[in-house]
């Protein structure tokens, strides 16, 4: 399994070939679909899938925006603007540029009444983290966010007489992020789960999603009818989604590549890197939309697939803006807003250029009412989302605009609740972190409601259910597959931190999941063939598979495990107040249609990266959501005294390194930080003396004027540019569909880079010889070849050994970079640690502490070797 961590990677993954299958959220999963025509669902039951319900993540102390974020919600969802916005989504083939529900429906957003009134009377600003990456839920058109979560946030922000702002971040980081209050919410598909309820808060659900297997049409497991028929591949999911968590529980971290994005996802399925993907169904039928010659929606079962709620996720202590948010989804769905958002989405097919709901529709957001002034504190709140808009539908960019469904969602909410909504960028498998911490109000990113999570937040309603598809290439050699046990031994492409990482991890083991930090990732790596397929929720499947029709599909076998899973928005668990606003304002959104209103919006596009969400497309639907109350955040107080420091240290390391014997992903990190470092080592040093020596020779000699002008070129462009681009182009592209091990290309693009570094070192201690014992040695009858080589090289090397050394240890730390091409180093295992526990501290300090050992010793031979050389030299 090869954990990716983006969803973008998982399916690059699985569309380059070096993943089989991803898995991945259903919608997800339909996303990548649309978008790579290569890629199709396998219809596969994943083992340990179950239903997972996506909310908002907001910071356990938020409790006050919590609760207005919930009230908001509840209105949106009694409006209907929850259902409108994946309606929308459900309509629409994914594509990057497709717009969201509110963006082509602005109408719809208008329609948005103002439930609550913030004072004072400047409106407030909530901060939406999501990942626009998870159409038709979220994804990004020209800048402008939309999909069914942006519709209907557009629509809680038009009901709360407040803004939204979508923020983009990576999914797997948009708890992290409400926890620590960088964000007030989060909106990208979050299936509520009981462990991210420990973390965050979730909104009212306003949405219903399951894990698809999304895979090319011309794969081999294209025909399989069993999840068992798709082992031993590659599966690209999106990390932290369910379908990664379901992906890897099924066929283990060996077989998974969780990416950071769902259009890594759907890419990896695509070029053939992955054999599928996994994700949730809204999400895959876009990407089906988007790629319709090329992916597909397997229809198997996937064991353990249950149906999510989606939510919208706030920081614990934002209880207030959560309670908007729920009285303003309850408000959009008593009024239809949220049907309207659904059934835009479901009209129309996925495409990155069609707009959401509200922008496609600006009148539906008029008609809305101002329930209230959404003010924190006696201020109109900003709730600040944390999300991971590499999502589509869920979450997704179009340019710097935040869309999709959980976009379209917290727009509606933030109408409802008279609020402002800002959308804050973060990876997948942070966003928990971040909610708990308070950086962020809640999460919103296609989270999957799960008794762990709700251990650590607090979830919203639900909001949407999806499922974990299998995405992969249509020409994959497991486009044919018919159970999940065809798609073993091979890589998959996953999200960090997702359900389908985790389902792939848990079925075949941490060494074939490749875990990205973005579906964008996750399906590069399935496009790039880097990956067999990836595993991502449905909906997100779908929206990858719109955008890559010719090359994605669905994959349609039944996951092991995976469920049913309900999305729901986290929420920090102190933040109850926010939460109760949100769950009243999604109750309320989904009552008045208006989450309905933006998962058709979704439901009825294709998915684009242009695509517009559901209230950028329909901004009166926004507009005509009422404000059901006014949400102001409460002071989150000095909190209960708890256990001492050294207690809860401890309990926190057997947390994060005993439990469930989490350590073995840091040994098998540990094993593949040392195999890159001294592959790269050695190429370095081969690349770099040779290159050194090519060099001297010319300027003493004059010889080797070709190869010495390769050589400075080689020098100038390797020092030139970042070695994380470096890396990428390496693995993306040089070395798409070839086959080889992630970790010896990882080990040949940093020797290369090393190499560069390695000759100037060489050649300056070679220059710092004295040229007297060149002539000198010539003198004794040597040629220039013997003398260079028994005289002056061995001086240059004493000379230049700590410069060496240096370079070593730097090599060595570099390799922490090497989770971008899914795989699992010692950094990337805590990561995905941290994705587990939502513990950030002390995953992050063991790593820090395990690179500190291996210098000290590093350093400790050296001077053993110096020490020799001053001797030998005496």
């Amino acid at each position: 399994m090869s954990p990716r961590t983006t969803h973008t990677r998982v399916i690059q993954g699985l569309v380059s070939g070096y993943d089989q299958f991803a898995v991945l959220d259903d919608l997800v999963a339909e996303s990548f679909a649309d978008k790579y025509g290569t890629l199709k669902i396998l219809d596969v039951s994943i083992p340990g899938d179950e239903i997972e319900e996506y909310a908002f993540t907001i910071n356990k102390q938020n409790v006050q925006m919590l609760q207005y974020t919930n009230r908001a919600m509840e209105y949106l969802q009694g409006m209907g603007v929850i259902d409108d916005i994946f309606a929308y989504y459900a309509s629409i083939n994914y594509d990057p540029e497709q717009v969201g529900y509110f963006s082509a429906h602005p109408e719809k957003l208008a329609e948005i009444d103002v439930v609550v009134k913030y004072q004072p009377t400047d409106k407030y600003t909530i901060q939406v983290a999501t990942n626009p990456d998870f159409p038709p839920y979220d994804y990004t058109v020209s800048g402008d966010y939309e999909g069914i979560d942006m519709d209907i946030w557009k629509a809680i922000g038009y009901v709360l007489d407040c803004n939204i702002n979508f923020n983009f971040m990576e999914f797997d980081s948009i708890i992290n992020a409400i926890q620590t209050g960088r964000y007030e919410v989060g909106a990208s598909g979050f299936t509520v789960t009981d462990e991210r309820k420990e973390m965050i808060n979730f909104s009212n659900t306003y949405a219903v999603a399951h894990q698809n297997v999304l895979m090319l049409k011309d794969s081999p497991l294209a025909t399989a009818t069993s999840w068992e028929e798709l082992q031993n591949v590659l599966v690209a999911v999106e990390s932290g989604t369910t379908g990664y968590y379901l992906a890897a529980d099924v066929f283990g971290d060996s077989y998974v590549y969780p990416y950071n994005t769902y259009t890594d996802v759907i890419e990896s399925v695509l070029t053939k890197y992955s054999a599928f993907a996994v994700l949730d169904d809204l999400v895959a039928i876009s990407y089906v939309e988007a790629h319709p010659d090329e992916l597909m929606i397997l229809d198997v079962e996937l064991p353990g697939a249950e149906e999510e709620q989606y939510a919208f996720v706030f920081n614990k202590s934002n209880t207030e803006l959560l309670g908007y948010t729920n009285k303003a989804m309850t408000y959009l769905e008593e009024k239809g807003i949220i049907d309207d958002i659904y059934a835009y989405y479901a009209s129309i097919s996925y495409d990155p250029e069609v707009e959401g709901y509200f922008s496609a529709h600006p009148e539906a957001l008029k008609k809305l009412e101002v329930l209230v002034h959404y003010v924190p504190g006696q201020m109109k709140e900003t709730v600040q989302v944390a999300t991971n808009p590499d999502f589509p539908p869920y979450d997704y960019m179009v340019s710097s605009s935040f869309e999709g469904i959980d976009m379209d969602i917290w727009k509606a909410l933030g109408k409802t609740l008279d609020f402002d909504v800002n959308f804050n960028y973060m990876e997948f498998d942070s966003i928990i972190n971040a909610i708990e911490s308070k950086k962020f109000n809640v999460g919103a990113s296609g989270f999957t409601v799960t008794e762990e999570r709700k251990e650590m937040i607090n979830f919203s309603e639900t909001y949407a259910v999806a499922y974990q598809k299998v995405l992969m290439l249509k020409d994959s050699p497991l486009a044919t597959a018919t159970s999940w046990e065809d798609l073993k031994n091979v890589t998959i492409a996953v999200e960090s931190g997702t359900t389908g990482y985790y389902l792939a991890a848990d079925d075949f083991g941490d060494s074939y999941v490749h875990p990205y930090n973005t579906y964008t990732e996750v399906v590069q790596s399935v496009l790039s063939g880097h990956d067999a397929y990836a595993i991502l929720d449905d909906l997100v499947a779908v929206s990858y598979v719109e955008a890559h029709p010719d090359e994605l599909f669905i994959l349609e076998v039944a996951l092991p495990g995976a469920e049913a899973e309900e999305y729901a928005f986290v929420f920090n668990k102190a933040d109850t107040r926010l939460l109760e606003y949100i769950n009243t304002a999604m109750i309320y959104l989904k009552d008045t249609g208006v989450i309905d209103d933006i998962f058709a919006y979704y439901g009825s596009i294709s998915y684009d990266p242009e695509v517009v969400g559901y209230f950028s497309a329909h901004p009166e639907a926004l507009a005509a959501i009422q404000v059901i109350d006014h949400y102001t955040a409460e002071d989150p107080g000095s909190g209960t005294e708890g256990k001492g420091w050294l207690e809860s240290f401890w309990d926190e390391i057997i947390k994060n390194f005993v439990e469930k014997d989490r350590y073995q992903l840091i040994i098998m990190g540990l094993q593949n930080t040392v195999y890159i470092t001294i592959i790269g080592l050695a190429l370095g040093l081969l690349i770099g003396i040779l290159s050194a020596i090519v060099r001297s020779f010319h300027d003493l000699r004059g010889n080797f004027k070709i190869l010495n002008a390769i050589v400075k070129v080689y020098i100038t462009i390797i020092r030139g540019t970042p070695l994380l681009v470096q890396l990428l182009i390496i693995y993306f592209i040089v070395f798409a569909s070839s086959g080889l091990n992630s970790i010896i290309i990882a080990g040949i693009a940093f020797g290369i880079n090393s190499g560069a570094y390695v000759a100037e070192i060489v050649r300056a201690g070679i220059n710092a010889v004295p040229k007297g014992q060149l002539e000198a040695a010539e003198s004794l009858g040597m040629n220039f070849n013997m003398a260079m080589f028994t005289v002056i090289l061995p001086q240059a090397i004493r000379n230049i050994l700590p410069a060496l050394c240096n370079e070593g240890i730097s090599l060595l730390k570099e390799t922490s970079i090497a989770g971008y091409i899914g795989i699992v180093d010692v950094t990337k295992a805590a990561m995905l640690i941290r994705s587990q526990t939502y513990s950030a501290f002390v995953p992050l300090i063991g790593v820090a502490l395990i690179y500190l050992v291996i210098v000290l010793i590093l350093q400790y031979l050296v001077g053993l070797l110096e020490r020799r050389l001053n001797d030998a030299y005496r």
